[in-house]
């Protein structure tokens, strides 16, 4: 088997973004790990996910490809449950046991796609059927690592790794695997109506109940957590409608404005002595000026404010949709929700944070990051707020289709920052009227659409129930009794019998008579 390294536009991109981003991330980890005893371990760890991703990422041999993938799961997994605790040590199952799912989904894409020894990425196959249960289990096994529905409960809970890992592998690499992987083989899906429905659906639905989920979310992490599985809803819908150059676009530009969200994340939490809820931030705009100030421009990224980098990866996806008929306009909606959902969470989260003053500070640290944190914010937010714009021109091909539209319709993604907004003071003003319909609209959004109780809580709480029936019945019913229980109880009631047998006066007339029966019958042998 030859070693095949790719270099192409898509995979020197995307290693370059992975590295620009890793050496933000151990910067600011010099800084934020420096009180850590094993932080040598963690380095390592980092330095061990950033192989595994750039080997995913640049070879051309499946078998290598499996290398990077299986590399990626099992170093998130060792730097999720960095902490060591029983809330990490869970999360980090969860996730291992998902992203095991996909490789088995993976390895059975594999065997049916291998048709030439070489193990490269060209396959012949007249078998029509045999390549579409291939392309299906390929983008299953994708969306476990990206977290699409059903298979999203991982990511939230993975927010319990230390927040320097949470901005290198839940934000710009191990979620954009998937992601990666489906543009890499999304030349293979051409004429397959069932995968691209398969994208399109699983896109849509994940980006809306994301976005309704971080509406409704308490903690910081887990709100950006649901960004960014909204925002990899959107990266697979639009690869199944076939725009997979604004897909990776788009992927560049999330990756580089949700790491920096987490770094902003992560000092704050650090200076509020790990407390996460931000209900009890507010007012650190007067305490930390300078992180709630990348804090706003990041979140302004995200909800594609115009002339920040979100906005222009969004809007090329927005202007395709409106011009591609029915099924387009199905997606201009989508898009439309997605977007008014990421402006209202956006906003109840920087006023949360920054703005709106609870009176409530009991574990604040006051004092901005040092140099570290500071250099590695800046320049991530320098690419965040100038990324798209260099990033087109750039690519001038990749929008060589000039799509003319109006001014009424160029303006109808601005409103959606405004109606954004309007939303948030909405659901505001009627959550403080009913608490009641507060709390169980809370209930039902933060268990992701009762995803939670059908996939990871329903399957542990099913397989209890089962494993209990079957102690029950078989455990401690029939194998108790046809063993050692019922051999004791057998042995115990003999004896008692015999006992009892033998101190009565019948004993004694059975023995002589068992004597004479035995010196008859040998009398007559």
């Amino acid at each position: 088997m030859d070693l095949t390294v790719v270099f192409d536009f898509a995979s020197l991109a995307f290693g370059s973004l992975v590295l620009m981003i890793s050496f933000s991330v151990c910067l600011y980890s010099l800084s934020y790990m420096f009180h850590d005893a094993r932080s040598s371990g963690f380095f390592i760890l980092v330095f061990l996910f950033v192989m595994s991703m750039l080997i995913l990422t640049m070879v051309g041999s499946f078998v290598c490809l499996l290398l990077g993938w299986d590399g990626l799961g099992v170093t998130s997994f060792l730097l999720i449950i960095y902490y060591q605790n029983s809330t990490s040590t869970s999360a980090g199952l969860i996730t291992f046991f998902v992203n095991r799912l996909g490789d088995v989904f993976l390895l059975i894409s594999i065997a049916l796609f291998f048709m030439d020894v070489s193990g490269g990425y060209m396959f012949f196959s007249s078998d029509w059927g045999c390549m579409l249960g291939a392309c299906a289990l390929l983008v299953t096994g994708a969306a476990t690592k990206s977290a699409q529905m059903p298979f999203s409960v991982w990511l939230p809970a993975a927010m319990a790794a230390p927040t320097p890992v949470s901005a290198l592998v839940h934000s710009s690499t191990l979620v954009t695997a998937g992601v990666y992987l489906l543009i890499r083989f999304s030349s293979y899906f051409y004429g397959m109506w069932v995968i691209w429905v398969m994208m399109v659906v699983g896109g849509v639905l994940t980006s809306i109940m994301a976005g309704t989920c971080a509406v409704f979310e308490r903690d910081m992490k887990k709100v950006i957590a649901f960004s960014t599985m909204s925002q990899l809803g959107v990266m697979v819908y639009s690869i199944g409608f076939g725009l997979v150059l604004f897909s990776l676009f788009h992927l560049f530009m999330h990756a580089l404005f949700k790491a920096l969200l987490f770094l902003c994340a992560g000092e704050l939490i650090h200076n509020m002595s790990g407390y996460q809820d931000f209900r009890v931030y507010g007012g650190l705009g007067s305490y930390f000026p300078f992180t709630t100030a990348i804090l706003g421009g990041s979140l302004l990224s995200m909800a594609g404010f115009v002339f920040f980098s979100g906005f222009y990866s969004k809007d090329q996806i927005w202007e395709v949709f409106e011009f591609s008929g029915l099924w387009g306009w199905v997606l201009v909606s989508a898009v439309f929700l997605t977007v008014l959902l990421t402006v209202a969470y956006s906003v109840r989260l920087f006023m949360g944070v920054g703005l709106v003053d609870t009176g409530s500070h009991p574990f604040i640290s006051v004092g901005n990051g040092d140099r570290f944190m500071t250099a590695s914010m800046v320049g991530l937010f320098a690419m965040s707020v100038f990324g798209g714009s260099l990033f087109v021109s750039f690519v001038d091909g990749l929008v060589s289709e000039a799509i003319c539209l109006t001014y009424q319709e160029k303006l109808v993604l601005l409103s959606t920052t405004f109606l954004g907004t309007l939303l948030w003071l909405g659901l505001r003003g009627l959550s403080a009227m009913r608490k009641d319909l507060e709390a169980r609209a809370t209930s039902a959004f933060l268990s992701m659409w009762f995803l939670v109780y059908l996939s990871s809580h329903g399957f542990v709480t099913g397989m209890f129930n089962v494993v209990s029936y079957v102690k029950t019945v078989l455990d401690a019913g029939w194998f108790e009794w046809l063993s050692g229980s019922g051999v004791y109880t057998l042995a115990v009631r003999g004896a008692d019998f015999s006992s009892g047998f033998s101190r009565s006066g019948w004993s004694v007339l059975g023995l002589f008579a068992g004597c004479v029966f035995l010196a008859i019958l040998w009398t007559f042998i």
